[in-house]
């Protein structure tokens, strides 16, 4: 609630205390003077009327107050800067402005480059850059490049699925089986690998006459890569060739027997 102010006492009374002692006081057997009564009531009304006014000396802690008689500055430092000035006659506000934490501003990374990023205690990236994502090695992980052919040397690029395919059809035993084809295959007729793969073609004889003579001639694509003379008859011999893709064979049998005639295809 609101204080009363006092009225001034002796507000225009006569005031005199060159007589008075103002640290002894009244001393004794002496009656004070109506000037130095008028005095001191006159000194304690108006400065209780002062404090109700709420007048303070300019070192006192204020009890209430609109605003500060001068305003004052409040700047921000560090991971932010910024400023405002401030009087408590009503709220403020101020835009922060984030310090360069050290990095560069930009994108970092790509389909060949990874980024290399630091971060301090505050969360604050303070550096990025990028390197060269690694080519791999075999002693090294890293980008492996493709190559489309079976016949390059790199240590560093790797086949690809259609050449692994290509490899993997042209392999022995692949998809493959031993078959009989005795009854199907005659003596001096030319027959054509046409499986994806080079065959195995094994041919079991039986030399039955030695009056001369080749008892056995075997051909690829046309070339004569083998002949022999009859020899022993009852005598057993096995011939085994190979036959790439697409290429022909051809066996003749004389003076032998052809007991059988195998194909691993």
């Amino acid at each position: 609630m609101a204080i009363e102010k006092l009225t001034e006492f002796a507000k225009t009374g006569q005031k005199n205390t060159s007589d008075l002692n103002l640290e002894i006081g009244f001393v004794v057997n002496r009656k004070p003077a109506r000037q130095w009564f008028n005095w001191l009531f006159n000194t304690l009304t108006t400065k209780i009327n002062e404090i109700i006014d709420g007048k303070l000396d300019s070192d006192a802690t204020a009890v209430a107050a609109q605003k500060l008689q001068t305003s004052r500055q409040i700047s921000f430092s560090g991971a932010a800067t910024g400023s405002l000035n401030f009087d408590g006659s009503k709220g403020e506000s101020c835009i922060l402005t984030l310090a360069n934490s050290g990095a560069e501003a930009g994108t970092y990374g790509t389909t060949l480059k990874i980024p290399v990023i630091t971060v301090n205690a505050k969360g604050l990236i303070t550096t990025a850059t990028t390197q060269d994502i690694p080519t791999a090695s075999t002693t090294a992980k890293g980008l492996v490049q493709l190559d489309n052919t079976l016949t390059n040397t790199s240590t560093s690029l790797a086949a690809t699925a259609a050449q692994v395919k290509a490899l993997n059809d042209k392999m022995f035993g692949v998809n493959q089986s031993r078959q009989n084809v005795t009854t199907s295959r005659v003596s001096g007729t030319t027959y054509t690998n046409s499986t994806k793969s080079p065959i195995i073609v094994m041919i079991d004889i039986m030399a039955i006459d030695s009056s001369g003579g080749e008892f056995l001639k075997i051909e690829l694509d046309g070339d004569e890569i083998f002949f022999g003379d009859p020899g022993v008859n009852g005598l057993g011999s096995l011939f085994t060739f190979i036959v790439g893709v697409g290429k022909t064979y051809k066996v003749t049998a004389q003076y032998s027997q052809i007991k059988k005639w195998t194909e691993y295809r």
